[in-house]
């Protein structure tokens, strides 16, 4: 992505990075491009604010270590002109 600006924030828990440029709908396009791409799926939000999933919960509590489950929540707020905040 070529949008990039810089970083707002990152620790362990939340990424906050800030893009300028592209319309929302086209920001929220790629990012979903990019996570459809590694394997994602959406399981819950609407546009804007979506929850990407991989893998299986049950088998995750069942086997724990043994089995891989990942979730990450993508909320992209406007900032001001064609400025974008996307916190992960």
């Amino acid at each position: 992505m070529n949008y990039f600006k810089q970083v707002l924030n990152e620790n362990k828990y939340n990424h906050h990075y800030l893009f300028h440029g592209p319309s929302r709908d086209e920001l929220a396009k790629k990012i979903d491009t990019v996570f459809h791409t590694s394997g994602y799926t959406t399981s819950a939000g609407s546009h804007g604010d979506l929850v990407y999933t991989k893998g299986d919960k049950t088998l995750r509590m069942l086997l724990g270590a043994l089995v891989a489950y990942y979730t990450f929540r993508v909320i992209t707020t406007e900032k001001e002109n064609d400025t974008y905040e996307v916190e992960l």
